[in-house]
């Protein structure tokens, strides 16, 4: 199933990050982990590395290191750092986006349709960044999608918090998302533009929402 041990060890830790078994804040031991997963500090040391870059655990001094806690400042900083990037994004994928391109999002607004209605939440995590990543790719912008790339990634521990959202709230991604696609489909730039903004503050308003209920968030 894995590659490397490097990468067994970045999921492994990275799930018991996001499922809650490692909690924010918590201190983590190298030598711990080599006794739980039975592979050597190099792997570790590697995957830790790669956790750290997305925001997962903090490195400290001592072969030591804490799960990152989530806080309303980061969240607000990657929200405002998306909303300036993906609307760019989002008006050059309109202008290059093929037949092939049309085709693939609307595949992807049907998956995450049945997942909605079987509520699939750890599913839709992912479709949704595939979708958004979708849209933008077409605009041959490397630089900004490897911006977004990592923006998304530090997102990725915010957005599980999502993970027990009422199905009330599920549909009504779902129709944001749709509606943003009908905007794509006919190349409609400003309404686009207007609807991905409206819809990345929506998200922020509803981690901070589903973070504050579960007293997730730094002091």
């Amino acid at each position: 199933m894995y590659r490397t041990l490097e990468d067994f060890a970045y999921n492994t830790i990275r799930e018991a990050i996001l499922h809650g078994e490692l909690k924010p804040g918590e201190r983590i031991l190298l030598k711990d982990l080599e006794a739980t997963y039975r592979i050597s500090r190099t792997p570790i040391r590697q995957a830790l590395r790669r956790l750290s870059e997305r925001g997962y655990v903090t490195l400290q001094p001592h072969s030591s290191m804490r799960v990152r806690p989530l806080s309303p400042e980061e969240l607000n900083e990657l929200y405002a750092l998306r909303r300036a990037i993906e609307p760019i994004a989002i008006a050059e994928g309109i202008k290059r986006a093929d037949d092939s391109v049309m085709a693939f999002l609307d595949s992807l607004l049907g998956e995450m349709h049945a997942a909605t209605e079987r509520e699939d939440r750890v599913s839709l995590i992912g479709l949704n960044s595939k979708f958004h990543r979708s849209m933008y790719e077409p605009s041959g912008m490397p630089h900004l999608l490897s911006m977004y790339d990592r923006l998304v990634g530090i997102c990725e521990r915010y957005q599980w918090t999502q993970a027990n959202a009422p199905v009330t709230e599920l549909r009504g991604d779902r129709r944001h998302h749709e509606e943003i696609m009908d905007a794509y489909r006919r190349r409609d730039e400003g309404r686009a533009i207007d609807l991905i903004q409206i819809h990345l503050e929506q998200a922020r308003e509803a981690i901070l929402r589903h973070l504050s209920s579960r007293g997730a968030l730094a002091p």
